[in-house]
């Protein structure tokens, strides 16, 4: 019987314990929460920034309203309006490479072709697999109609030219048969 009084008195503190935890983890999400999202909006208007610098533009998350689980290495798809009413979408990537994800931007516009590619995050070898950041290489891609989408492969840069051909064909195919349809 007394193990069972003490058995109940220290479950009862614990309890009381955790649900104070719970409740001050909670109280910290809520204040943090809208700073993190305010964050994130920053860091994507700072990507897109460097795609359209020399324009105005109003972007939209489309992420939701498409099926981006069928495109390879895809986290998010944004409509961004520019200010001469041309539209534009762009597919955030982050395929793995050698060394790292690779996380960059693909944009294509509302004809399907490839506007600009910019990248984010690259952790790839330098002077191997940093081939694909390259003029060379990204000249080939810029301007290619998604339909008829063709990427190299590098030779010595084959885990990052490969995660590149994979991701820019994956978000070439969804663009035709989902978005411009």
């Amino acid at each position: 019987m007394n193990m069972l009084k003490t058995s109940l008195k220290y479950g009862g503190i614990l309890f009381i314990a955790a649900s104070i935890c719970a409740l001050f983890v909670s109280s910290v999400f809520v204040i943090v929460d809208p700073i993190i999202i305010e964050r994130r909006i920053e860091k994507v208007r700072d990507n897109l920034n460097s795609i359209f610098s020399n324009t105005t533009f109003e972007y939209k998350d489309i992420s939701a309203e498409y099926d981006l689980e069928r495109v390879s290495n895809c986290d998010s798809l944004y409509l961004v309006n520019l200010d001469n009413n041309r539209v534009n979408y762009v597919y955030e990537m982050s395929p793995e490479g050698r060394n790292d994800n690779i996380i960059f931007l693909i944009a294509y516009d509302s004809d399907g072709n490839v506007v600009k590619i910019q990248y984010v995050q690259m952790r790839e070898t330098k002077g191997r697999g940093d081939k694909i950041t390259k003029d060379n290489y990204l000249d080939k891609i810029y301007n290619q109609n998604a339909s008829e989408m063709e990427v190299d492969m590098i030779t010595g840069a084959t885990y990052s030219s490969r995660a590149m051909k994979e991701s820019i064909e994956s978000s070439s195919k969804h663009l035709i048969s989902e978005v411009l349809k």
